[in-house]
């Protein structure tokens, strides 16, 4: 276990949320960190992904069909095989999640769903 300081205006805080949610300071300080850490992990990918759309057009020249794994903004690897690569990356770099996606035409493959049911006051 890890002990964190927080200064006395913070804990006031916790206390008092703590209190109208009957819960504790130490849970809703680990809600926090943990909320705060899955918005940081969807910041990164999101920087992944942007790399990945501006370097879209050499990868689609170079390893179009093939995947691709994106980190920290920069091509790290290649294959044909994403779950190799995949454990290939995540041996090179056990404390980061680079982005691994196919090379396709399309930077962001557009997906159609179709559905059975029809809007309300519409007839046929």
């Amino acid at each position: 276990m890890v002990s964190l300081p927080l200064n006395d205006r913070t804990v006031l805080r916790l206390r008092r949320l703590a209190s109208t949610r009957a819960s504790t300071i130490e849970e809703l300080a680990e809600e926090a960190v943990d909320e705060f850490l899955h918005n940081e992990e969807r910041r990164a990918m999101r920087r992944e992904l942007d790399a990945y759309s501006e370097m879209h057009s050499q990868l689609l020249a170079k390893y179009k069909g093939q995947y691709v794994a994106i980190c920290q903004g920069k091509l790290i690897d290649t294959d044909s095989d994403m779950v190799a690569l995949a454990e290939r990356v995540s041996q090179q770099y056990p404390d980061l999640t680079p982005f691994i996606t196919p090379v396709k035409d399309e930077t962001i493959e557009t997906f159609v769903v179709y559905s059975p049911r029809l809007a309300a006051g519409f007839e046929l």
